[in-house]
Formats: structure tokens, C-alpha cells, sequence
């Protein structure tokens, strides 16, 4: 039998199928993966925004009046969020943080490897790979930080004056000019850690599961620190955890149903 991949490809990618497209054979299905994660993104969002009081709730869980009053320096804001300053937690978040690029490199590098040896969409896992990718870009990338936090001027929590700062509280996907560029909605940071949350689905079945329980936990942490440290509220996190998720599932119905055309 003709060599069709690399060893580790065949190992750790799903279980490959030749002609690759529609994820279960049923358009309908297909629709629904593709538009019911968006959907329940806005859903999130409606949410937040009738009831802007649970960003506020959450956030105060994390804030110390006593300590914004101390370190408060005339009209500077003031750091009520301890947690922000925790040595331990820093650290943590910056590893956290050097996962997605370079894993996304590595990945790169992969459907690079595999497309040299002839491999195409038609295979699942060059599929799924290249989905993971393009979400990467798209999402985080792009949307996130290109777009939304650069333009919607939502101040971060330890900016508004609920947490010592000097701007307003604004509800979730309120477009202002309070904050002129990297501004809370939505959170980068958290748009990253839903895609660690997604790196399970490339290894095989045998592994998949352990390899959840590891990466799914730290996604979740280093979208967790973001509300911690006062920079993000809960609505910012939510919106751009799951919202790479939605975006994960659109790009891949896409490629498969673009796949079955070509």
C-alpha cells in the first residue's frame, strides 16, 4: 500500500475518510453546526446586554475597595484587583499565553508537511488541521483584536468607576469612545483559550480524552484570569472563549462542504 502521510499524522489526526465533506452525509445537520454555535453567541450577548449587573456582580468578586483606596493616586486608576499583581498568576498567565502561537505554528508547519507528500483537504485531519488555523487568524486574530476591542471602546473594569477607574460602566457590545484602542470587548486573551480548548480534537481517539482534561482546564483558567485581574468582565470573556468555538465550526462546515464541490 502507497505511503499516504507521516506516521504521527496518521496517529494523532481522526481517523481519515476519502471523501471527506459533509460531517455527518446531512446538509441540514452540517447548517446547524455551522450557524447554532453564531447564534448562540448573540444569544450570550442579548443576554449580557439586558442584564449588564451579572458583569458587574462577577467582577466584584474579584475587587478590593480597601486596597483601590490605597493605592489610588489622584485621579489615576487604582489597583483594586489584587489578583492582577499575584507573581504566581502572572507567571501562569504568561505561559498560558505562549501556547496558541506557537502551537499554531507547529500546526502550520504540519499541513505545510503534509501538503508536500500529497495530502489535500479530502483527508480529515489536513482538514481539521487547517481549520484550526484559519480560526486561529480569523477570530483572535482579525476579529478580536483587528476589529472589536479596536473599535467598540468598551473600558476595561479596572477603568470604569465601579472599580476605582474614571470611565463609565458600559454594557456589553455598546459601541463608545470612552477606550480608544485595545479596550475590553471582547477578550483576546479568552478568544485564545477557547482555541486550546478545541487542540483535543487532534489527537487521536485513544489520547483525545487525556488530552482534554489537561488542555480544556488550562483554557479555562487563562480565560478565567482575564476577570481576576480586572481586565476583562465575564461578557468579554464568554463572548470571545465561545466565540472561537462558533467560528471553529463555521470554518470547518465550510472546507468540508467546499471540499465535497471541488
Amino acid at each position: 500500500m502507497p505511503h499516504t502521510g507521516m506516521t504521527f499524522d496518521r496517529d494523532i489526526s481522526s481517523a481519515r475518510i476519502d471523501t471527506p465533506p459533509s460531517i455527518w452525509g446531512n446538509p441540514f445537520l452540517d447548517l446547524f453546526l455551522a450557524t447554532g454555535p453564531v447564534a448562540c453567541w448573540f444569544m450570550f450577548l442579548a443576554f449580557f446586554a439586558i442584564n449588564p449587573h451579572w458583569d458587574l456582580l462577577v467582577s466584584s468578586g474579584f475587587f478590593d475597595a480597601e486596597l483601590c483606596a490605597q493605592t489610588a493616586n489622584n485621579h489615576d486608576f487604582c489597583q483594586g484587583f489584587p489578583a492582577a499583581t499575584d507573581p504566581i498568576l502572572r507567571a501562569i498567565r504568561k505561559t498560558l499565553q505562549a501556547i496558541p502561537p506557537w502551537v499554531g505554528l507547529g500546526i502550520l508547519a504540519w499541513i505545510v508537511a503534509d501538503w508536500r507528500v500529497g495530502l489535500r483537504w479530502r483527508d480529515t485531519g489536513m482538514l481539521l488541521r487547517t481549520a484550526m488555523v484559519a480560526t486561529l487568524i480569523i477570530w483572535p486574530l482579525l476579529i478580536v483584536n483587528g476589529v472589536l476591542k479596536a473599535f467598540w471602546g468598551r473600558p476595561r473594569p479596572w477603568q470604569s468607576e465601579p472599580f476605582g477607574g474614571d470611565w463609565p460602566f458600559v454594557e456589553a457590545g455598546l459601541v463608545t469612545d470612552y477606550c480608544a484602542s485595545n479596550c475590553s470587548f471582547v477578550s483576546g486573551e479568552a478568544a485564545s483559550a477557547g482555541w486550546i480548548a478545541l487542540l483535543p480534537l487532534l489527537f487521536s481517539p485513544h489520547y483525545r480524552l487525556a488530552a482534554a482534561l489537561v488542555l480544556i482546564p488550562c483554557s479555562l483558567l487563562m480565560a478565567g484570569l482575564r476577570v481576576s485581574f480586572g481586565a476583562h468582565y465575564a461578557s468579554d470573556v464568554l463572548l470571545g472563549y465561545w466565540g472561537t468555538i462558533a467560528v471553529f465550526a463555521l470554518t470547518f462546515v465550510f472546507l468540508s462542504r467546499y471540499t465535497a464541490k471541488a
